[in-house]
């Protein structure tokens, strides 16, 4: 039998479908996952005044901020991503993103100043983690954690892992479209097919691919636009703003199109989704080679492409069905 079952937390919303024969396990272990999902969102995100990570934010530089360590091993993690990918992702971007309405509203364009202050504070190392103590400890005043590029992942990691701890061999879980993870088979015993998005009205054909134990990212610089989107189209500007931004520039990008990576981790694959993006105009090549388990395809002008293809476990948990894709240079 099948079970779907869903729920929305972190500004987005979590499916997934439980293949098994036994309904009542389906049934508790996919409740598990609802009430670890729930938590996560309780403990992580930044728009709730009492979540860790709003403390942590509110909390004075060289103030000790005790966490649930769930919050800790999450931010812990993402600090060590930041140190794979160079700075290209990085969970202190919170300044920058307020600066540019992202997640919060504002009617004009920050200025130079706002820019420059915003960047001032933004760096992974400008946070002391203590593993023992469960704290963090900010460096600087003013410095903001924004979980959004990795929390998404954080959260299917954890639900594949108590699907696994139940018992539950077969499912497909997914964190708004953007992030998903396949394990075993469909109800009819086929590998999880997962269609990569596709411009409107293209003429190209869909890759589609199968998922068996991986977990796929795709990222893009317009999936959730700035508030000031509407402004830049009424003075004339390019708008719209995407929401990732360079922590070094402190700029919105703009490109490519779409950003796809596999990976054995869901945590990994979007912190590397949105380290491409992130570092797009240059970079990537420094940082690339420190994750060589992890596939990576883009999307440019509507095409679909290899960037890099995974090497060990990465490269058998997925695979391309019915379009070949080329090979960039």
């Amino acid at each position: 039998m099948t079970l779907l079952l869903a729920v929305a937390a972190m500004g987005t919303r979590f499916e997934w479908v439980l293949v098994g024969d036994e309904p009542v396990r389906l049934r508790s272990a996919g409740e598990t996952v609802i009430k670890e999902i729930e938590e996560l969102h309780r403990l992580l995100s930044r728009f709730r005044p009492d979540s860790d990570i709003s403390r942590i934010n509110k909390a004075r530089a060289g103030e000790k901020v005790r966490v649930d360590g769930r919050t800790f091993a999450v931010v812990e993690e993402s600090v060590h991503l930041s140190e794979r990918t160079k700075g290209a992702f990085d969970i202190t971007v919170g300044p920058l993103l307020r600066c540019w309405g992202i997640g919060s509203h504002r009617s004009s364009f920050p200025t130079e100043k706002e820019l420059q202050r915003a960047i001032s504070v933004v760096g992974f190392w400008r946070l002391n983690l203590n593993p023992k103590e469960l704290t963090v400890e900010k460096a600087e005043d003013g410095v903001e954690l924004d979980l959004g590029g990795i929390g998404k992942g954080w959260a299917l990691d954890r639900a594949r892992e108590i699907l696994k701890e139940e018992g539950i061999e077969s499912f497909f879980i997914h964190a708004g479209t953007s992030s998903a993870i396949g394990c075993g088979q469909d109800e009819d015993g086929r590998p999880w097919r997962v269609a990569l998005d596709d411009p409107e009205g293209s003429s190209l054909p869909v890759p589609y691919v199968a998922l068996n134990g991986a977990a796929l990212s795709v990222s893009g610089p317009f999936g959730r636009p700035s508030c000031l989107s509407e402004s830049a189209r009424d003075q004339g500007e390019a708008g719209p703003i995407g929401h990732i931004v360079d922590p070094q520039t402190g700029l919105p990008l703009s490109g490519p199109d779409r950003v796809a990576v596999f990976s054995p981790s869901a945590t990994v694959a979007e912190a590397v989704s949105t380290g491409w993006i992130a570092s797009s105009a240059g970079g990537v090549s420094d940082w690339l080679t420190a994750f060589p388990q992890e596939s990576v395809l883009i999307r440019l002008q509507g095409k679909w492409s290899f960037v890099k293809e995974g090497k060990g476990e990465g490269r058998g948990l997925w695979k391309i069905l019915e379009v070949s894709l080329s090979v960039r240079a």
